[in-house]
C-alpha cells in the first residue's frame, strides 16, 4: 500500500482508504505530471468531495481517480468544455459519492468478484449531462446552461430532460470497474471498498462527517485552518 508521512495524509486514508502520490495518480489516469498541472490550473478538475485539487498537496486517494474519470469519460464523448464538466461534477459530489458507493455493489456482490447475473441495466447508476440543442459546440457554454443528474437511468434522464436539449449519459460501473483495473496496472492498492454501505446509516453517517469536517479543514467552505491528521 502507498503511505504518506506528511502532515494531514491520516486524513485523507481515514476517508480514502489509503493514499498515494501525484506519480502514482497520473500513472492511473494514464497522463503526464504536466497535464494534470494545467488542468488544475485552468480549473478543469474534479476530485472527492468537490474538491478542484487535492487538500493535502500531492495526496490523492482512490475516489478522485474516479471523479477525475467521470470528468474524461464526459469531456471526451460529450465534446464540452473540460472546465464545465468539471464544475458540474464538483456541484454533484454527494450525489456521485451515493451512487459510487451503489455501483460498487451492483457490480462488485463482494471486493474482488463480479455480481452475476448482473443488475439490470435501468437500475444501475448513471450519470448524466445534457446541453441546448441549438448551441454550436464552437460557442461558449456558460455554467447554467449545463443540467446534471445522477441516479438510476430514468431518474438521471429526468434531472437533465428538457425541450431542446441534447442528453449525454454513461452509466457508472466501467467508472469503478476501470479505476480498480488502473490501480492493478500501476502497482497501486485500493481498499476492498471504495465507499460505505450506503442502507448503513451510522457507518455512511459517520463517514459523511468525516469527509465534512475535512472540508472545512480544507477551507471549502471559506474557512482558513491547516489540515491536520
Amino acid at each position: 500500500m502507498a503511505t504518506e508521512t506528511r502532515p494531514g495524509a491520516m486524513a485523507v486514508i481515514r476517508i480514502q482508504g489509503t493514499v498515494f502520490g501525484t506519480d502514482a495518480f497520473v500513472r492511473l489516469m494514464a497522463m503526464q505530471a504536466t497535464t494534470w498541472r494545467q488542468r488544475v490550473f485552468n480549473n478543469e478538475t474534479a476530485l472527492a468531495f468537490g474538491l478542484p485539487k487535492p487538500a493535502i498537496p500531492a495526496v490523492f486517494g482512490p475516489l478522485d481517480v474516479c471523479m477525475t474519470g467521470i470528468v474524461n469519460l464526459t469531456t471526451f464523448h460529450s465534446k464540452l468544455e473540460m472546465k464545465i464538466v468539471a464544475e458540474k461534477v464538483r456541484e454533484k459530489w454527494k450525489e456521485l459519492l451515493i451512487a459510487l458507493a451503489i455501483t460498487e455493489r451492483d457490480l462488485f456482490e463482494q471486493p474482488g468478484t463480479l455480481r452475476v447475473p448482473s443488475v439490470p441495466r435501468g437500475d444501475q447508476q448513471f450519470f448524466a449531462l445534457s446541453w441546448p440543442g441549438k448551441k454550436k459546440l464552437s460557442s461558449p457554454l456558460k455554467k447554467k446552461e449545463a443540467w446534471v443528474g445522477v441516479g438510476t437511468m430514468q431518474d438521471a434522464i429526468n434531472q437533465v430532460d428538457g425541450k431542446d436539449r441534447v442528453t449525454f449519459m454513461f452509466d457508472l460501473q466501467p467508472v469503478v470497474y476501470t479505476a480498480f483495473e488502473m490501480a492493478k496496472e500501476a502497482k497501486v492498492e485500493f481498499p476492498p471498498r471504495l465507499c460505505p454501505n450506503p442502507n448503513d446509516a451510522k457507518a455512511w453517517g459517520d463517514w459523511m462527517e468525516a469527509i465534512e469536517d475535512f472540508r472545512e479543514a480544507a477551507s471549502i467552505k471559506g474557512k482558513k485552518r491547516k489540515v491536520t491528521a
